[in-house]
């Protein structure tokens, strides 16, 4: 308490006689907060204690209850104002370091201070205080790295059909290449298989996803019962698009070859800071009927249909997917393992950008 006092007194002159510069003025407003809050502490215990003699003389309460009371309340404001005076003080030692690091002129203030702040011939004197080095700078604990992070997904893309699994059909699709896409938001959660490692990862969350197939030509899309065809149109069609939506729920493992931090000695854990590689799947549920709309004109005018049915469309679908990408942004790949439509060897796939943020 006396080194407290030494300290307080002293900083309240310095904070008068030094020049207006920022540091000072800190020291000054701290040392006034402290001052404060102790008077008001004070204050307060005063207060208890005199209820607790009224309470006594009422009878309310007994000696042994009055004497329990007093001392809660001591301890309790006892600890209160060390608790805060900590803080300050902790908060004099960074400004004190910044003050010697500028150079700036300070004055003694030690417990066995000797008579060397009075030597004349010394123009700069060294701030000196006796407050233990945990005082001064507070360690920071060692966060423990968050085992599962979460991300927003946003991914968009091209999207086609392939028939009888076989790639190269591609070339031959009735569907336009460039006006066939996919899009798709979610959040995912990312968890570390090992945990002291971010190499593998468990990925997995919901999103939902649009897919949108655009027939070449005049073509465009009947529903026929059990099946659906792609039928020419006997208008020159300027759109046709069949949009169906889903909500889908993805399960990856994650490779991600992010190199740990290392400062002061210590490794960090980092993640979506290099190369990644995700292997799995999804599977989904379509959420409600399927759209298609044509629009052409002619001596009426300008026509636009739009006709909702599910197109045979199956209520599910699941496929494999994998994506490879540097950071947060990925190519992918989604290959669905159910038909298209049913009755027909018609797959969807996928292929696009997606943005881990």
């Amino acid at each position: 308490m006396k080194k407290l006092v030494l300290l307080l007194f002293a900083l309240s002159i310095f904070g008068m006689q030094a020049q207006e510069t920022d540091p000072n003025k800190r020291l000054t407003e701290i040392t006034t907060d402290i001052s404060n809050f102790v008077k008001q502490e004070k204050a307060d215990l005063k207060t208890k204690l005199l209820e607790v003699e009224k309470r006594l003389k009422a009878k309310e309460i007994t000696n042994e209850e009055a004497e329990s009371l007093k001392q809660k309340y001591t301890q309790n404001s006892s600890s209160r104002i060390a608790e805060y005076t900590e803080t300050k003080t902790a908060k004099i030692g960074e400004i004190v370091e910044e003050i010697v690091n500028e150079g700036t002129k300070v004055i003694v203030i030690n417990d066995d201070t000797e008579d060397e702040e009075n030597d004349d011939d010394k123009k700069d004197v060294i701030l000196k205080i006796n407050i233990p080095k945990d005082k001064i700078t507070k360690k920071k604990k060692d966060k423990k790295p968050k085992r599962t992070v979460d991300r927003f997904v946003f991914a968009i893309g091209m999207n086609n059909v392939i028939a009888n699994g076989d790639f190269s059909t591609l070339e031959s699709s009735d569907y336009k290449m460039w006006q066939s896409n996919t899009v798709e938001f979610g959040w995912a959660w990312k968890t570390r298989v090992i945990e002291k490692s971010s190499l593998l990862n468990l990925k997995y969350g919901f999103g939902f996803r649009w897919n949108v197939y655009s027939p070449k030509g005049n073509l465009f899309h009947v529903d026929s019962g059990d099946n659906t065809d792609l039928v020419t149109h006997v208008e020159s069609l300027d759109k046709s698009k069949l949009s169906s939506t889903y909500l889908v729920t993805p399960v990856y493992l994650e490779f991600d070859f992010s190199k740990p931090k290392i400062t002061d000695g210590k490794t960090k854990l980092r993640r979506n800071k290099s190369v990644r590689l995700g292997l799995g799947g999804y599977a989904g549920l379509r959420l409600w009927n399927t759209n298609q709309t044509i629009e052409y004109s002619n001596d009426i005018g300008d026509i636009e249909t739009k006709i909702k049915s599910d197109y045979n469309l199956g209520r599910f679908k699941y496929g494999i997917a994998t994506y490879l990408g540097y950071e947060d942004v990925s190519v992918f790949v989604n290959y669905d393992l159910n038909p298209l439509f049913e009755n027909q060897d018609l797959n969807n796939v996928s292929l696009g950008l997606r943005w881990d943020w």
